[in-house]
């Protein structure tokens, strides 16, 4: 975990478990995977996991669904009635909005 995270072979997230004076958990993700609300979601389910383990009852199913749903959704949004309609909202919404400053494609090494 004391490397940088390497975009090219897949290190986006690891975890690990370690035993000093008591267990201790940590783990650390890429913001491109998750966000602090994910993170937060993430640890309020390992907390879970683990209390109905140390209770002896059956883990809650996961609550999360499959990445492969969430690709179908959006491909199904994009370009939707839905997206469309949600587009005009956005714009109408931000009509008296000033322009984003340096609202144009910036150059990174």
């Amino acid at each position: 975990m004391l490397q940088p995270v390497d975009m090219g072979k897949g290190s986006l997230f690891t975890s690990a478990l370690l035993k000093l004076d008591r267990y201790r958990g940590t783990r650390r993700a890429h913001h491109i995977i998750v966000d602090g609300h994910g993170f937060a979601a993430l640890a309020r389910r390992t907390a879970a996991h683990y209390t109905a383990l140390q209770h002896g009852l059956p883990a809650e199913p996961n609550p999360f669904g499959a990445i492969a749903d969430a690709v179908e959704h959006d491909q199904k949004y994009l370009g939707s009635s839905a997206q469309e309609a949600d587009r005009e909202f956005w714009l109408a919404q931000l009509a008296d909005w000033p322009a984003a400053a340096g609202n144009s494609p910036t150059r990174r090494p």
